[in-house]
């Protein structure tokens, strides 16, 4: 697994505006960008359950691959076969192993100034 980079957040931003997340994510990054994540399991089951809703679409679906499979370093249709406890494991590395913070900040600003 690869750290986040700049291009993952255009990847996000892709993400949550095409989705039409932004609406319901927007304040929840900006919290996260903001104040840290202190309750990150709070915080992130809000996230992923607001996600989820918006993602349920063939398209979002495909959208939400992609941006996971840069950094974990595989292709789209390898995380979207991924056995739901290594995903689950995938996603907690990547949370310990990066600074959301500074990553919801740069989204935060790109999806801001999108609309």
């Amino acid at each position: 697994m690869r750290k986040l980079r700049t291009t993952d957040v255009f990847v996000a931003a892709r993400l949550v505006t095409g989705s039409g997340l932004r609406e319901d994510l927007a304040p929840l990054i900006k919290k996260i960008a903001d104040e840290g994540y202190d309750d990150i399991a709070n915080v992130g089951l809000n996230g992923i359950l607001t996600a989820l809703e918006t993602f349920s679409s063939k398209k979002c679906e495909q959208m939400f691959y992609e941006f996971l499979a840069g950094p974990f370093e595989m292709a789209p249709e390898e995380v979207a076969e991924l056995d739901i406890d290594v995903m689950y494991e995938n996603l907690s590395r990547l949370v310990e192993e990066n600074n959301l913070r500074n990553f919801m900040n740069a989204l935060s600003k790109l999806i801001s100034k999108a609309h």
